[in-house]
């Protein structure tokens, strides 16, 4: 799909116009589609990652709930449900609406919990959320508990699957949090590694890792490597939101502090 097109899509959607923007989109495949939804609720689903990928979180959300409107009513599976459901409280906590999405998170956990079980996948995407959630709240003891029991659950998929990167991320994110960031450095280590096995991988997942290692280096006295983490995500990030995009400009900003201080500790 052009570049063109995905914000024809995009600016379709931010307007108002969900069914052109469906239309739009619908030449936007993702290489893995979200598991036992049929094809017409797919469609708001592409929609709705191309809307995040763009920063327009707030009609992602919107183009969700739509979905999922659109699949209720279709003999829904109860596992496609409560993923729909979970991505569109990870929306909220994204809008800072942390409150709300706390209480769908909790309630989406302890669903999925006794649907499916601590060791099923859907759980660990869902406590793994709760865990963001909490993060945010401040309530560090909640997310890292969160955070293992999503671990335990990811185990499932393998040891260099993007689940398990996805909640070694998060872990080595909170020894930042908790003033210990020398102890996430081998987390965060193996999660840009494993991001890199999948050729198929987002961009903006590898980009995200790679400047989370990037500041746990520079807070454990590495700017050298620090600032070449923070030039690698931001170009990675670059090629899909542009170098204006606040994301990049900040880690521009950092791989120029960085750099600057290594070259202060190094006399140049």
């Amino acid at each position: 799909m052009s570049d063109r097109r995905r914000a024809a899509a995009v600016s379709a959607l931010r307007s108002g116009f969900l069914e052109e923007a469906l239309t739009l989109a619908d030449s936007c495949r993702p290489g893995r589609p979200l598991p036992d939804v049929d094809e017409s609720t797919q469609r708001f689903v592409v929609l709705a990652d191309l809307a995040i990928e763009s920063g327009a979180v707030e009609d992602a959300e919107r183009c969700l709930r739509a979905g999922l409107e659109h699949y209720t009513g279709r003999s829904p599976n109860v596992r496609a449900v409560m993923e729909l459901r979970r991505r569109i409280a990870l929306l909220l906590v994204a809008q800072g609406r942390v409150t709300e999405a706390l209480s769908q998170l909790r309630e989406i956990t302890a669903a999925t919990q006794q649907a499916f079980g601590l060791s099923d996948l859907q759980f660990g995407l869902a406590v793994n959320s709760l865990g963001v959630a909490l993060r945010w709240t401040g309530d560090l003891a909640g997310a890292r508990a969160c955070f293992a029991a999503a671990a335990e659950a990811f185990a499932v998929t393998g040891p260099d699957s993007e689940h398990t990167a996805t909640v070694l991320l998060n872990l080595s994110e909170l020894s930042m949090a908790t003033g210990d960031p020398s102890s996430g450095l081998r987390g965060a280590r193996r999660a840009v590694a494993i991001w890199e096995r999948h050729a198929d991988g987002s961009d903006l997942n590898l980009g995200a890792a790679v400047a989370n290692l990037g500041r746990l280096l520079y807070e454990t006295g590495e700017p050298s490597e620090a600032a070449r983490c923070f030039s690698r995500a931001a170009d990675l990030l670059a090629g899909h939101l542009g170098e204006d995009h606040p994301e990049v400009v900040t880690h521009r900003h950092n791989q120029s502090i960085a750099s600057a201080e290594a070259a202060e500790m190094h006399g140049q």
